[in-house]
């Protein structure tokens, strides 16, 4: 079986919060979710350059809002007009990378988090493209596209733990985080990367 067939098997027994404590900020731990979340959408996209297989994280652009320079995937919140969640992911990765997604295939989806600051439900969509993609990003949404490896996704060279300054006021010390391309990567980007890393490294033999 193929990388991808492999993972599509895994999502029918997700790990979900299990895999999400690891990457959890400690303020996390004492929000429930409410009844009314806000719904949003990301799209997780797989692609192999060179026989290596990447996915996509965008840094935001800054701005006045909660995640404001964040990294994250392409994503954002579920439109009156779009028909799903699915459609949302879809919509928010054109608008915000300019990537085609008339070629790609969806695979499945993995664990939603909540977001307490923003009280958000993002959804994470994953999708296969089997060629590479193109991309560009939004000037307005996005100050910044890199690609990840899932060989250094599944490496534990790349989890550490970081001081974050989220106002004047208020800092959170060790937080568990992620870091490529020497950005930081935590909260709910992180629990959505620590749920894919695990689902992976069931299948690592076949990459």
């Amino acid at each position: 079986m193929s990388f991808i067939e492999l993972l599509t098997k895994e999502l029918s027994n997700l790990p979900g919060e299990k895999a999400h404590k690891q990457f959890y900020p400690l303020r996390f731990e004492s929000f429930s979710k409410p009844n009314n979340p806000r719904l949003s959408a990301v799209g997780v996209h797989l692609f192999k350059i060179n026989s290596e297989w990447h996915f996509i994280l965008i840094e935001r652009s800054e701005y006045d809002g909660h995640h404001s320079k964040q990294i994250a995937f392409p994503g954002g919140k579920k439109d009156n007009t779009d028909l799903d969640l699915e459609q949302t992911a879809r919509r928010e990765s054109e608008e915000e990378i300019n990537i085609s997604m008339e070629f790609s295939q969806l695979i499945g989806q993995i664990t939603p988090v909540y977001i307490p600051v923003s009280n958000f439900e993002v959804f994470p969509f994953i999708f296969f493209h089997e060629n590479i993609p193109s991309f560009s990003r939004s000037e307005k949404e996005v100050s910044d596209i890199f690609l990840v490896k899932i060989t250094d996704l599944v490496n534990e060279k790349f989890i550490s733990k970081t001081n974050i300054r989220i106002s004047d006021h208020t800092n959170l010390k060790d937080i568990p985080c992620f870091i490529f391309n020497d950005k930081i990567i935590w909260g709910a980007t992180a629990l959505i990367l620590s749920e894919l890393k695990e689902l992976i490294q069931r299948i690592s033999n076949s990459f």
